[in-house]
């Protein structure tokens, strides 16, 4: 178990149970990286807005991901890099597992942005050195991400790692 983790541990987020039971797969639950940055090249947005923010079913897209993250048994702490004052007002209320990280740039940009949160997060774990822990990167764009589907996912991809003699899939 890591700092901060109770793997007993449950919480409601718009009436929907979310824990962090890790469930197959690794020895622990990952840490992921949710990727809802602004590009600035105006034929890359939707109605001129950022597709994080579209709503899909009446839900915000990038809230749906985050919710079947927080679904998800496999996943633990949730790093959402993006327009970080628009991300803050649309997490209001949600676990404190879910960080917000404010975007640097480009896709690339970002990712790294999230993934050294990630790292700084876990830099004083002493059961798994963060060099050999996996994460999760996860674009925001998803409308039909669940939570079984992302522990499916990751229990696949820990099968493939455990497989290999370098591990690769996550």
């Amino acid at each position: 178990m890591h700092p901060g983790t109770d793997n007993n541990s449950q919480f409601a987020v718009d009436g929907v149970e979310t824990g962090n039971q890790h469930a197959g797969g690794y020895p622990f639950p990952l840490d992921a990286v949710v990727l809802a940055g602004t590009h600035q090249n105006i034929k890359r947005l939707i109605t001129g807005r950022n597709k994080a923010f579209l709503e899909v079913g009446g839900e915000v897209l990038v809230r749906r991901v985050v919710k079947a993250l927080l679904e998800a048994g496999t996943i633990d702490q949730i790093f959402v890099v993006g327009p970080a004052d628009e991300l803050l007002e649309t997490f209001a209320g949600f676990p404190n597992r879910v960080h917000i990280i404010a975007q640097r740039g480009k896709m690339l940009t970002n990712a790294w942005a999230g993934i050294e949160a990630a790292e700084d997060f876990r830099r004083n774990d002493t059961d798994i050195p963060v060099r050999d822990r996996p994460l999760l990167a996860i674009s925001c764009d998803l409308p039909l991400a669940t939570g079984r589907s992302i522990d499916d996912f990751v229990a696949r991809c820990a099968k493939e790692d455990f497989a290999a003699d370098t591990p690769y899939a996550m």
